[in-house]
């Protein structure tokens, strides 16, 4: 259940940080008009971020893990 709640939480963050990285014109936060370098890097971050999250969401056909 833990790994469940970390997985979606890391997703979630990831979401945000893209959403905010490329609104962030339209939303008053970017200092420069248009998709700078900042935001293309806090793009690419949060889509990192949401990647990892979804690689590491349980798989319920995998099993118990082997530990």
């Amino acid at each position: 259940m833990l790994r469940k709640r970390l997985s979606l939480a890391i997703a979630v963050i990831g979401l945000l940080v893209s959403l905010a990285s490329l609104l962030a014109g339209v939303i008053g936060i970017g200092g420069v008009p248009g998709v700078g370098v900042r935001h293309t890097v806090g793009a690419v971050a949060g889509f990192v971020f949401l990647a990892i999250g979804m690689a590491m969401w349980p798989n319920p056909d995998a099993g118990p893990p082997d530990d």
